[in-house]
């Protein structure tokens, strides 16, 4: 067998996924020298705006106030050269002129990650904020808080300030994008951005517990322990990243509690990770690597611990750039083990692959080198299938060891079983054979349908025409596109055999009722439409007690619904459209077919053509209309059916007097098909 290039194909994805990324984050409208005109702009048509560009920007640390422009998102320490040098500590305030229409809808602006404190005010007056902005240290106060907040727009011309402060953090400014729109889309993004954190967190939390189960069951096998804890160490910067879901879900975790979570997680990842690959191929990888891997992740860790944010914060620079080299080693390892046919390294390279770029992809974003968004959740998740891809591969190893082993003692039993070959021969005279029992099983479904056949003698054939109407129905639904998979063969055959017992209740039906030459009574009709509900029942008591999957599901699902329609005008339960099981909607077709062209003492046998065209003016209302398609697609294998089993009432039907029927027809549920040429009347029970 040709094996897929795993790792080429996931390049090539990679490079597809960073480019539509990229795309999608750009937008037309941006500022420019400050200022960002929208007054051509509908917020509630084309959505909301990113505020991206040069804002105008004053630095007050210190006193001192120094104009100029800066770009957004970025950080003012390394915004450009007009602030080449500054401190990532001080006081700075960003203003935009926004230009909107003169009849503007309500608007609002859509606030992200702003290091570390800030203030927003709209035309002078303070709209949102977070955390408390101060000259120094002491009189500030770090907060996190993604706000949507609504501004007046009964201005067209207004004026948007933020003030940020940062004493906290090693890069201030808002490194985050802003968005101005309506206040119910952008209300709207943000619950569905935090719905996507939330889920992807969820789905790698119980990757986590999976693993962690599988190592409680398996516990000479380490590396289920290990990628569990790197697990939970993804789940924790899931949460204190992006939208920061943690501080909703713990609204006490405080932002220095944030930050370190944060921190400690990334410098968690990447030992835990090495060490996963280490118990996976131990022979691949080299112990020092390991240790020294270790030890740096416990470094930093400690660092986090021990030293204030406006230190360790800057620590993540070199951290980034050990978690590439630790990558590069990691591809290493991978290669090795593919070379050496470990089981399980290619899927492990497809799915590392993938996670490097976006680590790298995410170190490139962080440092405002590439302007789009984190990547970093969606990467984890599709790394941690591919391991789950790699945990069914070794179990099917495993499993194939088995099959071999088994296959060894069959070899060695084969003497034995020869001796009692002989033996087992005497016995089988005494058992059925498979074919043997399978037309037992024919046998008795035919004369179970049969039963109920037998009360009324003009039926001839029917039961054999059905059963072969439904197979070529069934045999041209399993090409159309949608039913490929559901319809096999053996629906089909299981589909001939059941469709015979859709009348199997009217053995529940008074003779009175069921043989009355006459018209039916309101009151009797409604008896005699509850043949549906007894066929179904006693056929679903018959399942309940054999307690397996069988061909009797089908017969049960027809005897309850052949008479459905398409429309829900039909009886018992009045079903409608696809509520209707695809059984009982081909046995109601058939059924109606052979009661139009089947000659009976009270009526002469329609022609071919005129059941033809008033099943066709039933499309839609008592047929499904892919049912009725695919009839005429096979309309000519119906006519030869017809012919090679009609009954000996269609064959003398020319010979009968042409005189009018005396019999009325009996009443029937709502919504009679249409009447073309001949004008039959609908085939009543």
């Amino acid at each position: 067998m040709r094996r897929v290039p795993y790792t080429r194909f996931q390049f090539r994805f990679i490079l597809v996924l960073l480019t539509l990324h990229t795309a999608c984050a750009a937008d037309d409208i941006g500022v420019v020298n400050g200022t960002i005109d929208l007054r051509n702009w509908d917020p509630l048509a084309d959505g909301p705006v990113e505020l991206s560009g040069t804002w105008d920007f004053s630095w007050t640390a210190s006193g001192d106030v120094d104009a100029g422009e800066i770009g957004v998102p970025g950080f003012w320490n390394n915004g450009g050269t007009r602030w080449e040098g500054r401190p990532g500590i001080g006081l700075g305030t960003y203003r935009l002129r926004v230009l909107l229409p003169d009849a503007s809808p309500p608007v609002a602006i859509r606030t992200g990650s702003i290091h570390t404190a800030y203030e927003l005010r709209v035309n002078g007056v303070r709209t949102t904020g977070s955390g408390t902005v101060g000259n120094d240290r002491e009189s500030s106060r770090p907060a996190v808080a993604f706000d949507v907040a609504a501004i007046d727009t009964t201005e067209s011309d207004i004026e948007i300030e933020i003030e940020v402060s940062n004493f906290h953090y090693a890069r201030g400014g808002i490194p985050g994008p802003l968005f101005i729109g309506a206040e119910v889309d952008l209300r709207r993004r943000v619950q569905n951005a935090r719905l996507r954190d939330a889920f992807l967190g969820s789905a790698i939390a119980a990757m986590a517990l999976y693993f962690l189960i599988l190592h409680l069951l398996q516990r000479r096998d380490g590396s289920a322990l290990w990628f569990a804890l790197f697990c939970l160490a993804l789940v924790v910067r899931t949460l204190v990243t992006g939208e920061i879901i943690a501080a909703e879900i713990i609204p006490t975790l405080s932002w220095y509690s944030l930050i370190r979570l944060e921190y400690a997680s990334f410098y968690l990842a990447v030992p835990l990770f090495l060490t996963y690959l280490h118990a996976l191929f131990p022979a691949e990888t080299h112990r020092r690597v390991l240790q020294v891997s270790q030890f740096t992740g416990g470094a930093f860790v400690l660092l986090v611990i021990a030293t204030p944010t406006t230190l360790y914060t800057r620590s993540v620079y070199l951290y980034q750039a050990i978690t590439v080299l630790a990558g590069l080693y990691a591809l290493y390892v991978l290669s090795r083990a593919t070379v050496a046919g470990r089981v399980g390294a290619r899927t492990l390279v497809a799915g590392f692959l993938f996670l490097f770029v976006v680590v790298i992809h995410d170190i490139l974003h962080a440092n405002q080198v590439v302007m789009t968004e984190s990547m970093f959740p969606v990467g984890s998740l599709i790394f941690l299938f591919s391991q789950a891809a790699l945990v069914a591969r070794r179990n099917a190893h495993a499993f194939e060891l088995v099959e071999t082993q088994a296959s060894e003692l069959t070899e060695k039993n084969r003497a034995f079983q020869e001796e009692i070959g002989e033996r087992q021969k005497l016995e089988g005279r005494l058992l059925m054979t498979h074919q043997q029992l399978e037309e037992a099983r024919i046998g008795m479904i035919l004369g179970l349908a049969k039963l109920a056949e037998c009360r009324d003698e003009d039926t001839g054939a029917h039961l054999e025409r059905i059963r072969e109407y439904c197979r070529v129905l069934a045999t041209e639904l399993a090409t159309y596109e949608r039913y490929r998979g559901y319809i096999t063969p053996e629906y089909i055959e299981d589909l001939y055999q059941s469709s015979i017992l859709h009348d199997i209740g009217k053995v529940g039906i008074p003779d009175s009722i069921l043989l009355k030459p006459g018209s039916l009574t309101k009151d009797e009709f409604e008896l005699m439409k509850t043949h549906t509900t007894l066929g179904g029942d006693a056929i679903q008591r018959v399942e309940a007690g054999i307690r397996v999957q069988s061909f009797l599901t089908l017969a049960k699902q027809i005897a309850y619904c052949h008479h459905e329609r398409w429309d829900g005008t039909g009886y018992p339960g009045g079903l409608k459209g696809n509520d209707i099981p695809l059984s009982a909607r081909i046995v109601a077709l058939a059924d109606v077919y052979d009661a139009l062209t089947s000659g009976r003492p009270y009526k002469s046998a329609f022609s071919h053509e005129t059941a033809q065209a008033t099943i066709m003016a039933g499309r839609g209302g008592h047929f499904d209309p892919e049912v009725v398609d695919a009839f005429l697609s096979v309309e000519s294998t119906f006519a030869a059916v017809r012919r090679r089993l009609q009954d000996a009432q269609t064959v003398n039907a020319s010979q009968r007097p042409a005189v009018p029927v005396q019999r009325s027809e009996r009443p029937r549920a709502p919504g009679p098909i249409s009447v073309v040429r001949e004008s039959p009347p609908t085939p009543g029970d």
